[in-house]
């Protein structure tokens, strides 16, 4: 055999490997262990997961089979081995974590809960019932094939390209399910209502929703955190000192970062559970002043109006909560975290909130989730149209590539022409800048968009 041909032969036999070792299945262990004992020795040695789970006295989260191995036993004996699913159906004690044997048959069956096939047949009815005004796409296949369906919800009263996007997107963790749900029923609730109610239609009209119930199908099958390779998706994304699009994510995470990439999102949120607040920017560094999210002022408002309507969340207080509102690092670091990603490389004000402390509770509770969350859904994305609405051209009416800073925000987004950049309500000074062109400031008011814009022209330099 030739050098050429053992040279290829060894390049393909390498890649072989890389894609066998990527695309092999991870196991993992659901474990209990003393606040003391996670370290960030401890954490980076053993790649411990951390769970959304509130306890003064222990952390919940995952490790690896293989690294729960490498355990040393002076930590071991401190540590308990957890049935994930009896937790996550809240059959387990939280204190003593005995199965509680008259608790353990009132999860039931999936049902009401949506099966990824009773979902994609809901959401194609939907899309058939009120084709006038949503579109059912899917931004991708799951390792084992299964579409990550999204809907598109908007009318024809404007083009597309004047409406601001406004993203839901919930359970990347397969095994927390009631934004799933959550998220069908804001659905069902914005179709039916449009054209009958005002405040549904106004939204519709103006804003183009983007709504997806789950992220994992593959991992609620499975009724698992993790991806079918066990890949934990709130943990893939680029970090902060990456490439925003670099490769060798889980295809799940890739089809999120595509759908990015495709639109430029103003706000957004990821819905999880295992806890109850409403967690901002920044997961993973620290909130210091010199660090602190640019649009913070905005987060925390718009943040604290959803867990103030959400009554159950705003009473979540102590160490890092406030009225059920929390910084992400600040209750503990998440790295390769969506809302971290989405936040600094796509320009989204993307917040996580977490919608109950059980993880997969009983279907029975769901119409309560649906009660304590519907006003706080509807109100942040209506939030999520408010701001400053300026159209931008040259002098012979061409739109150009704006760069749009606010006197009361540290970062600058970007826009072609239509700008919808959020911002709370009131007096603002606005900067317009376009390379080429001479900066212009103005000081106008955020309001609610009705799909009017106020014309402003650039000169050149």
């Amino acid at each position: 055999m030739s050098f050429v041909m053992r040279l290829l032969l060894g390049i393909l036999i390498c890649a072989s490997s890389a894609t066998f070792a990527k695309n092999a299945k991870v196991e993992h262990d659901y474990i209990r262990i003393p606040l003391s004992e996670v370290t960030p020795n401890f954490v980076s040695k053993y790649g411990f997961i951390r769970d959304h789970v509130i306890d003064d006295q222990y952390a919940f989260g995952y490790v690896t089979k293989q690294d729960f191995k490498r355990i040393p036993s002076v930590v071991l004996k401190n540590l308990t081995l957890v049935d994930a699913m009896k937790w996550a159906h809240n059959d387990m004690d939280p204190k003593t974590l005995q199965v509680r044997p008259a608790h353990a048959t009132t999860f039931g069956t999936p049902e009401p809960y949506h099966t990824y096939e009773t979902l994609t047949s809901e959401l194609k009815t939907l899309g058939t019932q009120f084709q006038s005004i949503v579109t059912v796409a899917s931004a991708g296949k799951t390792v084992e094939g299964r579409d990550l369906w999204y809907l598109r919800v908007t009318s024809q009263k404007l083009a597309d390209e004047l409406k601001p996007k406004l993203l839901y997107i919930s359970s990347m963790h397969g095994d927390e399910v009631v934004g799933k749900e959550m998220l069908v029923y804001l659905t069902r609730d914005l179709l039916n209502g449009y054209g009958k109610d005002a405040r549904v239609t106004a939204l519709v009209d103006h804003s183009i929703v983007y709504l997806m119930p789950s992220m994992n199908p593959d991992g609620t099958v499975h009724q698992q955190r993790f991806n079918a390779n066990g890949v934990d998706l709130n943990r893939d994304f680029p970090g902060l000192d990456e490439e925003a699009f670099s490769g060798g994510r889980a295809v799940e995470t890739q089809a999120i970062m595509n759908l990015h990439k495709a639109n430029n999102f103003q706000i957004a949120i990821n819905f999880h559970t295992g806890a109850l607040c409403f967690n901002t920017p920044w997961d993973s560094k620290p909130n210091g002043s010199s660090d602190l999210f640019g649009d913070d002022e905005l987060m925390q408002a718009m943040g604290n109006e959803y867990a103030t309507l959400n009554a159950n969340m705003h009473k979540v207080n102590g160490d890092n909560f406030v009225n059920g509102v929390t910084y992400g690092y600040e209750w503990y670091q998440v790295l390769g975290g969506m809302q971290d990603w989405a936040s600094f490389f796509r320009e989204a004000s993307h917040a996580t909130v977490e919608l109950s402390d059980v993880k997969w509770p009983s279907a029975s509770t769901l119409a309560g989730f649906w009660s304590d969350n519907r006003e706080s859904l509807l109100t942040y994305l209506e939030r999520g149209t408010d701001g400053v609405h300026v159209k931008v051209t040259d002098a012979q009416g061409a739109l150009l590539d704006v760069g749009v800073d606010l006197s009361t925000t540290k970062r600058t987004l970007h826009y072609h022409g239509y700008v919808n950049r959020p911002a709370i309500t009131g007096s603002q000074t606005v900067t317009l800048s376009s390379p080429g062109y001479v900066t212009q400031t103005l000081n106008t008011t955020s309001s609610r968009f009705n799909g009017e814009f106020q014309n402003v022209v650039l000169v050149k330099n």
